[in-house]
């Protein structure tokens, strides 16, 4: 099978219930951010810093790839299972086993850390763009609820795990001071 088919070269693509839109359109904003974000998790996978975080990434990577199932059917036709309330529970379990041996946060940190840190704070921040998108797409085409709570959930997670990660390494966080400005 060849990989390219031609088909986009006119600057639409197909969706996988076979409809087909703008590259321009909203939802492929959210089909390529929520691409992006796995492409980051497989980065922050690849950093090997932190085995116990390695299954926990693995799994993310899974439930995106679902998420990019859900936003490529806008019938309702899945190819896949959707987001339910048993994965916002899941990712809430792991919010508060990784806080756990975190010291408490009283200010705003910045970014960094060790590189496992670091990268999950980058992968945080692409998880809020493409909440942003899916608030916005959500306001035209309803989405499924639980598909919007995970994706807050999964960018409190992601934050957890960066300051896990940092922890974890022995580095320090590098909190911020308004007077240093």
């Amino acid at each position: 099978m060849k990989i390219y088919t031609r088909t986009g070269d006119k600057g639409e693509t197909g969706l996988a219930d076979g409809t087909r839109r703008s590259k321009a359109d909203l939802l492929f904003e959210a089909l390529g951010t929520a691409d992006e974000l796995n492409g980051q998790i497989g980065v922050c996978r690849s950093i090997k810093e932190n085995e116990k975080l390695e299954p926990v990434l693995a799994r993310l990577q899974d439930l995106l790839l679902a998420i990019g199932s859900v936003l490529a059917c806008p019938s309702g036709q899945l190819r896949g299972k959707p987001i339910e309330a048993r994965h916002i529970q899941e990712t809430e379990k792991l919010i508060d086993e990784f806080t756990a041996p975190v010291p408490d946060l009283k200010n705003f940190i910045h970014p960094g850390g060790s590189p496992l840190g670091a990268r999950l704070h980058v992968s945080r921040s692409v998880c809020r763009r493409l909440e942003r998108i899916l608030v916005r797409i959500d306001r035209e085409a309803e989405l499924p609820r639980d598909l919007m709570v995970f994706v807050n959930r999964l960018s409190d997670l992601l934050f957890t795990l960066a300051r896990y990660a940092t922890h974890s390494a022995g580095s320090e966080e590098t909190i911020w001071t308004p007077d240093r400005i």
